[in-house]
């Protein structure tokens, strides 16, 4: 019988040097689902740390390896996790700067308002301003004889008209010159927004500068009395009736 002829015999070194596996950076699948979740900060800003933890994972990811000619996986799981987050996060921060300067400038409007209701004399009316809107009277009701008439209001407007500034308002003989100085805020405080301007009166009539402090809260059901004088139904003013004057003192 004649023999088989010999089968040829395969090494591993005849199919070529074996391509080293690449490691795989966890740290860079964490990027890209801390960078997906960092939508979330568009809603608020208290959760800008997701996109900042997006970014440091991208950034480990990107650790030099141990071996220089090996690139390791996940990398572009990172470069899309810190893109993400970049855009969520400055998206959200420019957002939030928009809101703030419209804020401020909506309370600018209002405590320069207010301050000429008081100079006007109008003490009943701004003293109603310093109260949260659902805690104001009916516009049908007369401010004057209310808190001539209910004992427990009257002794808190007594303590607000008896106050150094505000006497120093009302006692002003000719119109004061009210130069915006300062403006701090808005910061959260409590459920509602607080900003505090600085106001200096140019005529001098007032001796200091004055601090008022501002609270704007969430908006109100419509079934909750507001009163002011502002329309709610006017479009360019609807957003006044939410603030109302938190503190007003002379600045330090």
């Amino acid at each position: 019988m004649d023999s088989l002829p010999a089968r040829p015999v395969f090494s591993d070194s005849s199919l070529g040097p074996e391509e080293p596996q690449r490691p795989f950076r966890v740290s860079g699948l964490l990027s890209l689902l801390f960078g997906l979740i960092s939508v979330g900060v568009l809603a608020s800003t208290v959760l800008l740390f997701l996109p900042l933890i997006a970014i440091l994972f991208a950034l480990f990811a990107f650790r030099p390896s141990r071996d220089p000619s090996v690139v390791p996986a996940g990398r572009m799981l990172a470069v899309a996790g810190a893109s993400l987050a970049i855009f969520f996060g400055g998206w959200a921060l420019a957002q939030r700067m928009v809101q703030t300067r419209y804020m401020s400038d909506d309370g600018e409007t209002f405590a320069r308002n207010w301050l000429a209701v008081l100079e006007a004399g109008q003490r009943e009316l701004a003293f109603e301003l310093t109260l949260p809107p659902n805690e104001r009277q009916l516009e049908s009701m007369s401010l004057v004889e209310f808190y001539q008439t209910d004992t427990p209001a009257l002794e808190n407007f007594k303590g607000f008209t008896a106050q150094d500034v505000v006497q120093a308002i009302l006692a002003a003989d000719a119109p004061l010159e009210w130069e915006l100085v300062d403006r701090s805020g808005p910061v959260r405080y409590e459920e509602a927004e607080m900003i505090i301007l600085q106001f200096r009166d140019r005529s001098e009539q007032v001796p200091q500068a004055i601090n008022v402090a501002l609270l704007r809260i969430p908006p109100l059901p419509q079934d909750e009395a507001t009163r002011g004088f502002y329309e709610e139904d006017d479009p360019a003013t609807a957003d006044l009736v939410q603030w109302h004057v938190f503190n007003i003192r002379y600045a330090d």
